[in-house]
C-alpha cells in the first residue's frame, strides 16, 4: 500500500507552494499518495490520515510567518504518540 504523505506548507508569494508542488511530483513517481495543504488548514483530524507530514515553511526578512509558530508545535504534539 502505498504511503500516506501530506505536504503541509506555509507561504508568503506562491514560492513554497511551488517547491512542494516539485517535492508532490517526485515523491508520486516512488509511489506515495500526496496531499498538499496550506498549514493553517491542517488539524488533528487531517493529520491523523496520513502516514508522514513535511512542512514547508517560508521565510521572508528573515522571519517565518506568525502561524507557522502555531501550526507546527500542533502536529509535533498529535504526532509524539507515532513511531
Amino acid at each position: 500500500m502505498a504511503e500516506k504523505i501530506l505536504l503541509a506548507y506555509s507561504t508568503t508569494d506562491g514560492h513554497t507552494l511551488r517547491i512542494c508542488e516539485h517535492l508532490a511530483l517526485a515523491m508520486k513517481a516512488l509511489g506515495a499518495q500526496i496531499t498538499i495543504n496550506p498549514l493553517t488548514d491542517v488539524d488533528e483530524q487531517k493529520l491523523a490520515q496520513f502516514d508522514r507530514v513535511v512542512i514547508g515553511a517560508s521565510i521572508r526578512y528573515g522571519k517565518h510567518q506568525p502561524h507557522v509558530f502555531v501550526g507546527i508545535p500542533a502536529i509535533v504534539t498529535t504526532d509524539s504518540g507515532r513511531s
